[in-house]
């Protein structure tokens, strides 16, 4: 049955799978945060900020358990708690940058 959806189907022990998505969800997320600042189309990463800050929530998790330092991905995962909490959480992730700006009342991104 995994073959009919992936072309991976065996990542390793018990757990191995969650830590490769985990993995996968933030490894070109910057590249599609990018035309949202210049341009202000965020449909490049249509992933809601609440499930952003679930999946970070892990990520931190995942760390602490390997014994490593996460302090990036624990400022990450502040900041899309910070964004859930006054009503973002169902935005795209790239509208994460406009929480900064609300909170400080400037843009934080290119006109569109």
């Amino acid at each position: 049955m995994l073959q009919a959806f992936s072309e991976t189907n065996h990542l390793g022990p018990v757990g191995a799978g969650h830590k490769a998505k985990l993995i996968h969800n933030y490894s070109r997320t910057f590249e599609r945060i990018i035309p949202y600042l210049l341009e202000g189309d965020d449909s490049g990463q249509k992933f809601a900020l609440r499930n952003a800050a679930k999946d970070m929530h892990y990520y931190t998790q995942l760390a602490a358990s390997a014994a490593t330092t996460a302090f990036v991905a624990d400022a990450v995962h502040r900041m899309f708690v910070l964004a859930t909490n006054p009503g973002h959480g169902d935005k795209h992730i790239p509208r994460l940058f406009d929480v900064p700006g609300e909170i400080n009342g400037v843009k934080v991104r290119a006109s569109s």
